[in-house]
């Protein structure tokens, strides 16, 4: 029996960590999506330049990296990979914005608590969104990452398509 070695199941460890943030990031976005397409009728200009940001931000930025790069890197937990959309590249991108994400909302919230708006709630939303983008890319990754390793535990890996 051939066992992987210490570099190889470091590896393997990375990329479910890789895998089920990718996933948490992915998901929490689309989650900020969907509250900021119902800011649009609130807050409209500013929540309309950061929704089709943070929707085309991640594509652009994967593209843009797997450009630059000759050779993707070759994934160990390829089928686990497909099933959740996972690439290297599309990691890098989400993880670019979602501190592109942090900043401009930290940003607007700031821009405004210097303004009177009429309901109070619309003033503090985007921390609000924050909060719900946040809890959602928490609870994701580690609903992913437990489903990463029933995925590999109960040998899911080896059924055929």
């Amino acid at each position: 029996m051939v066992y992987p070695g210490r570099q190889t199941l470091s590896t393997i460890r990375r990329e479910e960590r890789q895998i089920s943030k990718n996933a948490g990031l992915f998901c929490s976005r689309i989650v900020l999506l969907f509250f900021l397409f119902f800011l649009f009728f609130f807050l409209r200009p500013t929540a309309i330049y950061l929704f089709t940001a943070f929707a085309f931000f991640p594509t652009i930025l994967a593209w843009l990296f797997s450009r630059n790069k000759p050779r993707e890197q070759a994934v160990i937990l390829e089928s686990c990979a497909k099933k959740y959309f996972y690439t290297p590249s599309h990691y890098t991108g989400e993880r670019y914005t979602s501190i592109f994400i942090f900043f401009a909302l930290v940003f607007w919230q700031f821009m405004l608590l210097r303004q009177n708006l009429d309901p109070a709630i619309i003033q503090k939303a985007p921390a609000v969104c924050m909060f719900f983008y946040l809890v959602t890319r928490f609870i994701v990754t580690e609903i992913v990452k437990k489903q990463i390793n029933r995925y590999y535990e109960t040998l899911e890996c080896l059924e055929l398509e």
